[in-house]
């Protein structure tokens, strides 16, 4: 069965076994093995496309691990980080928030890069210096202000 919830397919809910009931859950989460979704979210190379995302957790030894993967890109999409060339074709890492932050930080680098920053209209009647929003995305280009 699959089912699709806003930007996200369900194709499998995945489970857990009673062994693994402690390391898999948190008082906030569950982390079934076998779980698989697909996120519909930016592209890293294309302002005004939205790809699709693999996200799948598995059993790392007995802890979750989590793997996001860029099904929509035939060739990996790289990003410089640092000094050095990465792939982000696929993330792995022992937190979701670890598996997404370069994917993230790849997007917003890219936006920054080329002027297309995702930005927030507050609606703000008086733009004043001293009253500029910070941006804390992280993206080496970012102009650090969200207004």
């Amino acid at each position: 069965m699959v089912m699709r919830v806003g930007s996200l397919i369900f194709h499998r809910i995945g489970q857990l076994l009673p062994d693994q009931l402690k390391a898999f859950t948190t008082e906030e989460h569950i982390f079934p093995v076998g779980y698989r979704v697909t996120r519909l979210f930016w592209s890293t190379c294309d302002f005004n496309d939205r790809v699709r995302y693999e996200c799948a957790v598995v059993d790392g030894d007995g802890k979750p691990e989590f793997h996001v993967k860029n099904v929509d890109h035939e060739n990996a999409t790289t990003t410089e980080i640092g000094s050095q060339q990465q792939t982000l074709q696929e993330q792995s890492a022992l937190s979701p928030t670890t598996a997404w932050a370069k994917i993230l930080h790849a997007i917003a680098d890219f936006r920054a890069k080329n002027s297309s920053e995702l930005t927030y209209d507050y609606q703000f009647d008086i733009e004043e210096t001293g009253k500029k929003i910070p941006c804390l995305c992280g993206a080496p280009n970012c102009v650090k202000w969200m207004n």
